[in-house]
């Protein structure tokens, strides 16, 4: 069990490693740190309805639309998302949580940085239990929510807001 919990934290921590020696940082640099995103994370529940990205099938040209179906699908490897911060509270996790000294693993910033949404500023949608949502990747909604959707709308714009 803590073989594999490290033997992953090793590998992304190789990766990000590599990433900061490619970005020009070194071990300990401020740019060797993930940035805090200071957008607020409004939470899956702000991208889930069925007119935007909750919908029972694909149907957009470009965006499928029916990306929540597939982050909760428990079938769907991109399922394991959604599930990410639900395996903390899994007694497997405490022991791991255990040996490696942490107390509360569904509250520790090390954990919940690759479990779940570490976001700073949280909307009244936002849940820990989403696990990796939508903001953990594309940053906090609160810049392009509004925007991303609307009719002048292009993807270099969308992609520039998160």
């Amino acid at each position: 069990m803590l073989a594999e919990c490290m033997a992953a934290a090793s590998h992304w921590l190789r990766v990000a490693i590599a990433l900061g020696v490619l970005a020009g940082a070194t071990v300990g640099s401020p740019l060797a740190a993930a940035p805090i995103d200071p957008a607020v994370h409004q939470g899956v529940a702000s991208c889930g309805s069925s007119t935007c990205h909750g919908r029972q099938e694909a149907t957009g040209p470009r965006v499928r639309q029916n990306e929540v179906i597939s982050w909760s699908d428990p079938a769907s490897l991109t399922g394991v998302h959604s599930r990410a911060w639900n395996v903390l509270n899994e007694p497997r996790a405490q022991a791991i949580g255990k040996r490696l000294g942490i107390a509360n693993v569904a509250a520790s910033k090390e954990c919940i940085s690759c479990h779940g949404d570490p976001a700073p500023v949280r909307g009244p949608k936002w849940q820990q239990s989403d696990g990796v949502g939508c903001e953990a990747c594309h940053g906090g909604s609160e810049r392009w929510l509004a925007s991303h959707a609307s009719v002048n709308a292009s993807h270099a714009d969308n992609v520039a807001k998160g």
